[in-house]
């Protein structure tokens, strides 16, 4: 995901969200677990799963967020322990404390009809993009501060470098569709001070993200290039044709000049960024259906609610050329996923409710906790963030603020 959130402190407890041309598509690697998989190759669309003896095994993970589970059905089988295995069970260190993120409140995104398009985290404020409007908002008091029109009629996507912030936003006259990037500063009052601005021609961008200078804007069909090493002249650098299979490219993780891109039904693509300003797609992986990605290290976490494989992923992405699946975990059909602070958190049960996991072992998922989402949120898919103790999830209406207990 782009850069969403800085900082370790947060809000006080009062405050009331590649099939490029040329390659085929790669299929994902499987690292052996008994008894719970065996695998042999499908077709070019993925992969076909054999079910050994004993069936998927289904860990305790909540499907709303209040230990139900939700709708989902489960088989369990109780083994029989001797006294000395139950007493070893009891006393083993590896299980987690059982802890819920704590609902401090929300923050509105304001009234008109405005809906929220995107966030960014920076203590002491969160940066609000709207329909066509960038606001400031005090996170000790949830109050907005400054607000600024954007050029486009339809706020986009923003990310952040420092005190600078990169926005976009689009708008459509007829058969005309322009997008603007717009650049701010931000100084310590929250005051927004504008810097540079580029339009270019077609629709918005699903996601953007920055390296080394270089702004990525991904669009259905191509890669676009902005270089903003000045902030004040952005200049348009190229453009790469692109194939998403299909998909829609909603989130990016960037990492040792390698983009991962969550592509929807497309899977998950690589991008190779040694050169910013020449990317060039490396491959693209037919895992599932993910519209976000989680980065901690080598390791990608994927949230994939496709039908009856709904899981979540953790995979091993150290040779970006060949993902090799590490653990998976089922839950009951999850969408976005943030890492930090030793923790990933995934909105599960078509956006009821948070679960975490306990990521101090990076390879494995260990549940530690579930809550509820506020009745009527309607979380977007993506909007997620993790910054220190504080966990915000946003939504179509504002932005939901947990604090994560220290037990994670």
């Amino acid at each position: 995901m782009a850069n969403r959130g800085r900082g370790s402190g947060g809000p006080p407890e009062h405050l009331a969200s590649l099939r490029s041309g040329g390659y085929s598509p790669h299929r994902l690697l499987r690292r052996p677990r008994k008894p719970r998989l065996a695998v042999r190759p499908g077709q070019a669309g993925g992969m076909v799963r054999e079910h050994g003896g004993q069936g998927m095994s289904r860990p305790p993970v909540l499907g709303t967020g209040d230990g139900t589970g939700g709708a989902a059905m489960r088989t369990f089988r109780m083994p029989i322990l001797t006294a000395t295995a139950f007493l070893l069970f009891l006393a083993a260190p590896n299980c987690p404390p059982r802890s819920s993120p704590t609902l401090l409140g929300t923050i509105d995104v304001g009234e008109g009809g405005k809906l929220l398009r995107d966030y960014a985290i920076l203590e002491p404020f969160a940066l609000v993009v709207t329909n066509g409007a960038l606001s400031v908002t005090d996170l000790q008091t949830g109050t907005m501060l400054h607000e600024v029109p954007l050029a486009g009629s339809d706020g986009g996507r923003i990310t952040t470098d420092g005190d600078l912030l990169y926005v976009t936003s689009a708008t459509q006259e007829g058969d005309l569709h322009r997008t603007t990037l717009e650049i701010f500063g931000l100084d310590e009052a929250g005051r927004l001070l504008p810097q540079g601005r580029l339009d270019m021609a077609g629709g918005g961008p699903t996601e953007i993200g920055l390296h080394a200078g270089a702004l990525l804007l991904l669009f259905y069909d191509a890669i676009v290039i902005v270089d903003v090493r000045d902030p004040a002249r952005p200049i348009l650098a190229t453009r790469v044709p692109w194939e998403t299979g299909g998909g829609v490219p909603w989130n990016m993780a960037i990492e040792n000049d390698v983009a991962y891109v969550a592509v929807g039904g497309g899977g998950v693509a690589a991008i190779d960024l040694s050169d910013p300003f020449a990317p060039h797609p490396i491959t693209r992986f037919e895992l599932g259906w993910f519209d976000d990605l989680a980065l901690h290290g080598p390791y990608l976490y994927l949230p994939n609610e496709a039908g009856l494989e709904s899981e979540i992923l953790v995979v091993e992405a150290g040779n970006p050329a060949q993902l090799l699946e590490l653990d998976a975990r089922w839950a009951w059909r999850p969408s976005a996923v943030a890492y930090g602070s030793g923790t990933l958190a995934v909105v599960v049960g078509q956006g009821k409710g948070i679960e975490c996991f306990d990521l101090h072992d990076p390879t494995r998922l260990r549940y530690a906790g579930g809550a509820r989402l506020p009745r009527g949120f309607d979380p977007i898919g993506g909007r997620m963030t993790i910054v220190g103790e504080h966990l915000y999830v946003g939504g179509l209406h504002g932005i939901a603020v947990f604090r994560i207990d220290a037990a994670f």
